[in-house]
């Protein structure tokens, strides 16, 4: 298989070429990983396939708020881990860095203390939707005020105070 060589905003751009034969596959494991936090959290659904000699090679990522009919990686870790003829493991929900996964600032591979539970995830949802909310709310009153002060002002509603200047 031929898969992006690289992570971050041009994955696309450079490839690497795998030959694995089925027999040399650990396992095929899929898990989500959480970037950010309130003011914009994106969740991506990733697969990997785990060789037995460790090789951790990744198959591929998708948001799942856009899944990509083109390449459904979860689907596709599912076909691969059937004609391998193994299970397919689910590692949970894990927060990752954007800095480290697409900046290419060093990466650690997850452990305990970056598992998310699912009470977790439904907090980021609130938090997010509190701060959109606070966003709405703050933009509807600047242009309240904007409409108060066009309405109070001597000026004709529309024109400005550098074309009267012109004139």
């Amino acid at each position: 298989m031929t898969l992006p060589a690289a992570r971050g905003p041009t994955p696309k751009m450079r490839y690497k070429s795998y030959d694995i034969p089925y027999e040399d596959i650990q396992t095929v494991e899929t898990r989500r990983e959480i970037y950010g936090r309130t003011v914009a959290p994106v969740l991506l659904q990733g697969a990997r396939i785990v060789t037995k000699n460790g090789d951790k090679i990744p198959i591929g990522y998708v948001s799942e708020a856009n899944v990509d009919p083109t390449f459904p990686y979860p689907e596709i870790a599912r076909q691969i881990a059937e004609r391998a003829r193994l299970p397919l493991i689910n590692r949970g929900n894990v927060w990752r860095s954007f800095r480290r996964k697409f900046l290419g600032f060093g990466g650690k591979s997850s452990d305990e203390s970056d598992i998310v539970d699912d009470t977790q995830i439904a907090s980021l949802n609130r938090g997010h939707k509190n701060f959109v909310g606070a966003l709405i709310c703050g933009l509807l009153v600047l242009l309240a005020l904007g409409v108060v002060q066009d309405l109070s002002s001597d000026l004709p509603i529309g024109q400005t105070a550098s074309a009267i200047v012109n004139d």
